[in-house]
């Protein structure tokens, strides 16, 4: 009752979505404004606006019932030391009796008024006060240090129960099975994958969740987070939605009115740089430090655009991004069962241009050697390859309880799907194993050649993941600082491995045999329906008998 959001903060609390993330600089407020929407939801308290407007933070069907609520902490000294502190504790802002209601209020230390009486000053009292607690409800992990596991919040006058609080470790498997009203995440959590568990248990309530988090680039979940709510945005104001299902709002250090001007300056004093300026006072990412490719950019590396450019992209714009015949073709393989993925690659002869063109991808999920050889032998099209590559740290892997190799099993696959290129036929060749030089001529490919295009060129409307995959790859690091120039660990780069593959291969045109083309496979059925034919008259003239069929020329 005591609180008043900032102008920059008010939209947290007047606009409601289904997953809204509060982004914000360090000492914005971010975790404050979290805690407090969190609060006034356990006790069913409304919000007063600076203009004096209260805003029930519960929705229609959440009011008159007993809430579920998780706050998702890094871990239990997470949950003790700074989400007990936030809800449980005196001290979040500083309150000063108000003249003219005799109420405590926050203290305004920019008007003119509060400051003169900043002597008045005291800490607030506990967002979620002892008497909103029900007695002996406490379920404690560590009760010494305040980590607790549950507690249960009541009307202090009715005792009706409002809602049953849990608090979870990001470290631990997400709790599963459960429906939840309200998720409130704060700061940094240990695995992005478990961000979609927590999703699905708002279903059933028609839940919410809000995230509290300053950008940390280390965290794929709240990107996503960041950029969803960015279309969303997109798409209500071009009419397709009335309302977003997720919203963001970032919230800034300089734009935090409770700290004196002095010590503003001061903290931004203290950022060095204007990449660290940037998310330290205005929440924003900065990732150019630790992206692998920060090169990369899907308008500049796009293989087909609108207006003209050169040769290659206006053949390819006539061919919606399918190489003409005397193209040569190439397909980098990485296995697996788990994410197998193909790129299908191109270049085109030299006095068309130079280049090295991605125009397909396949990444269809969870599938076998056998099911993707049929996936290759849909999108190749008839047309015939001239290298097969693939990872060999995978292929040359054994499965357990079998002889062969992985590789082994697409090289029989393909070999049943009739596809071979020039050089192996239905083998492969393994990929270079000097991961350092594999991303580093990635990254030349990259640069802007002096005739105005870059080498590297990917037909996007065909590879969306590898696309993804390119601009969101990040090195090694720890605590942000990049330790290794080599892929962070746990990422999803299969279709990237395969690009650097086939960029450290040395790929170079070689002209196709003649007569290669989407129509090879009938003629050579046809080829072979002949021979038989030719075969089978031969035999039967040689017995004494007539031929059984025309004879049909080649």
């Amino acid at each position: 009752e005591m609180f008043r959001p900032q102008p920059q903060q008010e939209p947290f609390f007047t606009d409601w979505s289904r997953e809204y993330l509060l982004r914000g600089g360090n000492r914005s407020g971010k975790s404050t404004c979290a805690a407090v929407r969190f609060a006034a939801i356990a006790c069913d308290i409304p919000i007063t606006l600076r203009d004096g407007s209260k805003v029930n933070l519960r929705k229609p069907w959440q009011r008159g019932r007993k809430l579920r609520m998780w706050v998702i902490g890094f871990d239990n000294r997470h949950i003790g030391e700074t989400i007990h502190r936030l809800c449980w504790q005196e001290g979040l802002f500083k309150v000063i009796r108000d003249k003219k209601t005799g109420r405590n209020r926050a203290f305004r230390q920019w008007e003119d008024d509060d400051a003169r009486r900043e002597s008045e000053v005291r800490k607030s009292p506990p967002l979620i006060p002892r008497q909103y607690v029900k007695p002996k409800s406490w379920d404690w992990e560590n009760r010494k240090n305040r980590e607790f596991k549950k507690v249960t919040i009541i009307n202090p006058v009715t005792k009706e129960e409002l809602a049953d609080i849990y608090a979870y470790s990001s470290k631990a498997d997400p709790k599963a099975g459960d429906p939840v009203d309200v998720i409130w995440i704060d700061e940094a959590i240990e695995y992005p994958q478990h961000y979609s568990e927590w999703q699905a248990r708002l279903i059933d309530n028609r839940g919410c969740l809000f995230w509290s988090s300053w950008p940390a680039v280390d965290n794929d979940a709240l990107q996503k987070l960041s950029e969803a709510a960015a279309a969303e945005a997109e798409a209500v104001d071009k009419g397709e939605k009335e309302k977003p299902l997720v919203r963001e709002t970032v919230i800034t250090l300089s734009g935090n009115d409770t700290l004196p001007k002095d010590v503003k300056e001061e903290a931004l004093g203290m950022w060095r740089t204007p990449e660290e300026r940037l998310a330290r006072d205005k929440g924003e990412f900065v990732t150019g430090l630790l992206r692998m490719y920060p090169l990369y950019d899907p308008a500049v590396h796009q293989a087909i655009v609108p207006m003209e450019a050169d040769r290659v992209c206006e053949i390819l714009r006539e061919s919606n991004g399918t190489p003409p015949p005397d193209w040569t073709r190439e397909l980098i393989l990485d296995p697996g069962t788990q994410h197998p993925g193909v790129l299908l690659c191109a270049i085109p002869p030299p006095q068309i241009g130079r280049g090295f063109i991605v125009y397909d991808e396949i990444y269809p999920g969870r599938a076998d050697a056998r099911q993707l050889a049929k996936f290759v032998k849909e999108h190749a099209g008839g047309y015939a390859f001239n290298r097969f590559i693939a990872d060999g740290k995978a292929g040359k892997q054994q499965q357990m309880g079998y002889s062969s190799r992985v590789i082994d099993n697409y090289i029989e696959a393909f070999r049943h799907f009739g596809i071979a290129c020039e050089q192996t036929g239905h083998s492969f060749v393994f990929g270079d194993t000097n991961v350092g030089a594999r991303i580093g001529q990635l990254q030349s490919w990259m640069h802007i050649q002096p005739h105005g295009q870059p080498l590297l060129r990917i037909v996007r409307e065909n590879c969306p993941k590898l696309c993804d995959q390119i601009r969101l790859c990040k090195k090694q690091f720890i605590n942000k600082e990049v330790i290794d120039d080599r892929h962070a660990p746990g990422q999803e780069i299969d279709l990237l491995v395969c690009l650097e593959y086939w960029a450290s291969s040395s790929p170079r045109y070689v002209a196709p045999p003649p007569g290669v083309g989407p129509h090879r496979e009938y003629y050579n059925a046809r080829l072979r329906q002949i021979l038989r034919q030719r075969k089978a008259n031969k035999l039967a003239k040689a017995r004494g008998g007539g031929e059984i069929g025309p004879r049909y020329a080649i």
